[in-house]
């Protein structure tokens, strides 16, 4: 029979202070690990997975490079911190892989993002299959893979959230920094302000707070400096070129999908939903995998119990934020504003947190036997690598060898 002491016995053996140190070791080595992971998966057979021929979306991505030529031009335009990025990849070798290399390291950034973000909450391990979630979805694959600044709106969600999250919690200089360096990148993105003004309404308590504590002489007027030199390129070029074209560009209304009043609002909202976990058909060829979604039964199974867990503990305010920006994000796609595939990285926190669940659920039954314990870590977890490997698998054969793939990827660089 065991009593409370010796639970407290069992307890006590490890120092807390030891235990946290050994738990933040864990945490960097799985941050090393999803790091390796994203890198491997993301550059594999980068441009010869497509025989070295590109799309018309990323020739168009190398034409708009020539156009922002030189590379400091890159600073002053929309997209602006992608294409300073872009230069600085196919100056390495004007091939088609470095021009894809650009998105693979900014999809290495938001599997960071989302593991952190994770791994504060849950702990590495759920961290780790969070990682993998996003990682291993179809949609994820193909827009991290391709030379278009399509990805940089996962990154815009995905940063909002980790450093909002953050903030709210550490509301410390640090925190602050973060979230400025977020919140002025996603001014860069057409569609962005919007979840940026947002965000920042929500959490404004929060900032107040992590302003007043900036105790050091310098400490605020060198923020706001940061800030001003942040958000000076792209209001030059807002106020500069200014013209009605440019400004519906900058907001994002209507780049993706209809944009026909109310009934195109309800077309693409619902769209959204259907594109993730029943077929991705709407996204067109070069994005989707005919009627096949971007997300695997089982993944949309995780991500149905994480929601399940978030709607009925709102009182938590991670989950909150969470909630707000998902629900910002898919009002968005109702506008055309933002794709539907910015909303996997909030996709892979809302499945880690249905992984948590059942995990939790397992170890309730088995408290005090290691054995059963690790049995339902590995079933999981081999059910999530299984998964994962299906997904894949799924862009690598599928979606490169189908007929509407072979078509749209026949060009050659200019």
């Amino acid at each position: 029979m065991v009593t409370a002491t010796t639970k407290a016995k069992v307890k006590s053996k490890v120092h807390p202070a030891l235990k946290s140190r050994i738990n933040v070791g864990y945490e960097w080595y799985g941050f090393g690990l999803s790091f390796i992971a994203s890198a491997l998966i993301l550059l594999w057979r980068l441009s010869t997975l497509t025989d070295n021929f590109a799309s018309s979306s990323e020739v168009a991505t190398k034409i708009q490079l020539f156009i922002n030529s030189p590379w400091w031009k890159s600073v002053f335009n929309i997209y602006g911190p992608y294409y300073l990025l872009l230069h600085g990849t196919f100056a390495i070798n004007h091939s088609l892989m470095t021009l894809r290399l650009a998105s693979v390291l900014v999809g290495m950034i938001v599997v960071a993002l989302v593991y952190w973000t994770v791994t504060n909450w849950h702990g590495y391990k759920i961290g780790l299959m969070s990682a993998l979630i996003l990682i291993t979805s179809f949609g994820f694959l193909v827009v991290a893979r391709q030379a278009t600044p399509l990805i940089t709106q996962l990154l815009v969600v995905a940063a909002l959230v980790f450093t909002a999250v953050n903030l709210t919690h550490k509301q410390s200089p640090l925190s602050l920094l973060l979230y400025g360096i977020a919140f002025a990148g996603t001014l860069y993105v057409p569609g962005g302000v919007g979840l940026a003004i947002v965000a920042t309404i929500f959490i404004r308590k929060s900032l107040i707070k992590a302003y007043a504590a900036c105790n050091k002489r310098f400490a605020k007027p060198a923020f706001i400096l940061l800030e001003l030199l942040l958000l000076t390129p792209i209001a030059y070029r807002l106020i500069r070129y200014y013209n009605r074209s440019q400004l519906a560009t900058w907001l994002g209304y209507g780049l993706h999908g209809k944009n026909q009043g109310w009934q195109g609002f309800f077309s693409n909202l619902a769209r959204a939903p259907l594109d993730l976990f029943a077929h991705s058909s709407g996204l067109g060829p070069t994005l989707s995998l005919g009627h096949l979604p971007m997300l695997p039964i089982v993944f949309s199974t995780l991500t149905a119990v994480g929601l399940y867990v978030y709607l009925t503990h709102l009182n938590n305010w991670r989950w909150q934020i969470v909630l707000l920006i998902f629900a910002s994000s898919w009002l968005a796609c109702g506008f055309g504003i933002i794709s539907p595939l910015s909303l996997l990285p909030l996709v892979a926190l809302i499945a880690g947190t249905g992984c948590a669940y059942l995990l939790k659920q397992w170890y309730d039954v088995f408290p005090f036997n290691p054995i059963a314990r690790a049995v339902g870590l590995i079933l999981i977890c081999s059910l999530l690598v299984f998964t994962g490997i299906y997904a894949t698998r799924s862009y690598v054969v599928a979606w490169a060898n189908s007929p509407a793939t072979t078509a749209s990827y026949t060009h050659s660089l200019p």
